[in-house]
């Protein structure tokens, strides 16, 4: 091997290393504080019309209203681009348990659907995240906050859709 390459091969081994060592004597970690980042993130994304950081935070497995949602990434991103949803969570303060929490909040929502702006205010309606499965550096096991179901009455879904 070549003294180039060998000072590039030792030069990514202490880069990872490092990386390595800075993950694992992270301190404590604030799961509330980084739920709130994670649906920080995810709706500064999709008001801007940035699919990849909102789906970066739904799980594959996302369900609302018990209904699986079966992600198609590309009409989920294509959506946002367009659409450029705006949604606010009045009450974002989760309440974690384990690798679980919720959110429960009224959230206002602006839109278009079918063609129509819509702006509503669903009253009720109940988020939570689970910590998955994630890469840090496409080679650091971590986890990650996702959300993985949302709760709300089907009225508030129903008052969604245009008269």
């Amino acid at each position: 091997m070549s003294k180039p390459i060998q000072v590039l091969v030792l030069t990514l081994l202490v880069v990872v290393a490092l990386v390595g060592l800075r993950l694992a004597l992270a301190g404590p970690v604030d799961e509330r504080a980084e739920v709130r980042e994670a649906l920080r993130v995810a709706l500064k994304a999709s008001r801007e019309g940035k699919p990849g950081g909102l789906l970066d935070h739904l799980s594959a497995s996302l369900k609302v209203s018990d209904t699986d949602m079966q992600l198609n990434g590309k009409q989920i991103g294509d959506f946002i681009a367009d659409q450029k949803p705006d949604i606010t969570v009045d009450d974002p303060e989760p309440v974690v348990t384990g690798d679980e929490a919720r959110i429960k909040s009224s959230i206002r929502l602006k839109m278009g659907l079918f063609g129509v702006n819509v702006e509503k205010q669903i009253k009720s309606v109940t988020m939570l995240f689970r910590r998955e499965s994630a890469r840090v550096f496409l080679v650091f096991p971590s986890q990650k906050w996702r959300l993985t179901d949302v709760q709300t009455d089907d009225a508030d879904l129903n008052e969604l859709m245009p008269n």
